[in-house]
């Protein structure tokens, strides 16, 4: 794991992230653990879960609120394996988004030359 550093909510929802497993929270246990802060009592708004972001890099995040500050650390295959194993379909789909994007515009420009 990359050293936590604080975040606010409107430059971790520039990341484009998304929850790794298949739902949000699936990796809430294992972030408060990798990140070092505490399970919630219930009776706070925090919130924890490993995401994956557009590029395809995983992070332990913690929140104060859904809209409020937290911690993200990157995190590595050795940090949570179940994580990259629950991501890595996204991970694929990412991959064929990007692929697929390249093409278009291969295409777009090869049609702008025909002209």
């Amino acid at each position: 794991m990359e050293k936590a550093i604080e975040i606010t909510a409107g430059d971790f929802v520039a990341l484009g992230p998304m929850p790794c497993g298949s739902y949000f929270g699936e990796f809430q246990e294992e972030s408060y653990k990798i990140l070092g802060t505490q399970f919630p009592d219930g009776e706070t708004e925090e919130w924890a879960d490993i995401m994956l972001d557009k590029d395809g890099v995983l992070y332990a995040a913690w929140g104060e609120k859904m809209e409020g500050n937290g911690l993200i650390a990157r995190i590595y295959h050795n940090d949570c394996p179940a994580a990259f194993r629950a991501a890595e379909d996204k991970l694929e789909i990412i991959r064929h988004e990007k692929e697929e994007e390249q093409e278009r515009r291969e295409d777009e420009k090869r049609d702008r030359c025909e002209l």
